[in-house]
């Protein structure tokens, strides 16, 4: 009897949300050499046109592999899909991240206008 409620506890342990486990555990020198066929340089990026270059590629990568799944093709990597979907999580998140990060600084950097710049004594 206990044995059917330890399984029954792992299973759930197994297939909890996704939210928690998007970027943990991912490393992107690590992981992304191993989902797309990229060179070394391309694995940094420090622009964020770059950046969104690297998630078309996941994009496109992700979307063969689901196709792949849903026609039940012998070469299907349900692991592979899973890395692909994580991977792409995280980089949309940091690209996210890196957007408004470049958009903040872009402000801040903006000269005041008269509106921003409040009263000014004379």
């Amino acid at each position: 009897m206990s044995n059917t409620a330890d399984s029954g506890r792992s299973t759930r342990r197994r297939f909890q949300s996704h939210s928690d486990v998007d970027s943990r555990g991912y490393d992107r020198a690590r992981d992304l050499p191993k989902l797309l066929p990229l060179w070394p340089l391309e694995i940094v990026t420090s622009k964020t046109a770059d950046h969104a270059g690297l998630l078309a590629r996941l994009r496109k990568a992700l979307r063969a592999e689901r196709q792949r799944g849903a026609s039940g093709h012998w070469t299907y990597d349900l692991a592979r899909h899973a890395q692909l979907l994580r991977a792409y999580r995280a980089e949309a998140t940091a690209y996210l991240r890196a957007a408004a990060r470049s958009r903040r600084r872009a402000y801040e950097d903006k000269p005041l206008s008269k509106e921003r710049a409040g009263p000014t004594s004379p």
